[in-house]
């Protein structure tokens, strides 16, 4: 019974080894070394790039899409007005007197006020002979009816060239007047008159 035993047990022992490709004595033939590699399998430092790009990509463009969204959301506050800028005179006060030095609409000469002055100016004939040049300068009141008003030298030259500066203003035709929220008042204006011979 032993030996049956033993002779089933070799034939099912050795089929066995046969069947999954091993065999019971020396084999004679030669097999690979197994070669044993630690770390990340190749390509995976790419794959790990490509994963970090794409990411990055998706981070920008959501950032440019809230750059969009907070665009809008400013953009629906933002009021337009049409029209010209407001006037930084707006605010502007006459002294105690009621005269402006600045208003948002300042008086105006109709005409060339240049060629009127060329045209209008006598040179005094005792400065003409001491050959006295130079330039006064008139301060006078515009009144919001357009008339000239308190007409004063403010830089003087001479006293001959100051009095004809003072003539030449006071002889002006009416001026346009300045305007201060919407209706004419009283303006400060200074205009220098040159004196060339």
């Amino acid at each position: 019974m032993k030996k049956r035993f033993w002779k089933v047990s070799n034939v099912l022992m050795s089929s066995a080894i046969a069947m999954l490709g091993f065999s019971g004595c020396r084999t004679t033939q030669q097999t690979d070394p197994v070669k044993v590699a630690y770390g990340p399998p190749p390509g995976y430092e790419m794959e790990l790039q490509r994963r970090a790009q794409e990411q990055a990509k998706a981070e920008a463009e959501r950032q440019a899409q809230l750059e969009q969204q907070r665009e809008r959301e400013r953009m629906d506050k933002v009021k337009l007005v049409y029209g010209p800028p407001p006037s930084p005179y707006r605010n502007a006060t006459p002294d105690p007197d009621g005269i402006y030095d600045i208003v948002e609409d300042m008086p105006s000469f109709d005409g060339d006020i240049t060629q009127w002055i060329a045209e209008h100016l006598r040179y005094p004939a005792q400065a003409r002979r001491q050959q006295i040049e130079g330039r006064a300068i008139v301060s006078f009141i515009v009144r919001d009816d357009g008339t000239i008003d308190g007409v004063t030298v403010v830089r003087s030259v001479n006293r001959l060239l100051d009095a004809e500066a003072v003539r030449l203003v006071k002889s002006m035709p009416q001026w346009r007047p300045g305007g201060h929220n919407g209706r004419p008042v009283n303006v400060r204006y200074v205009l220098p008159v040159d004196f060339r011979l």
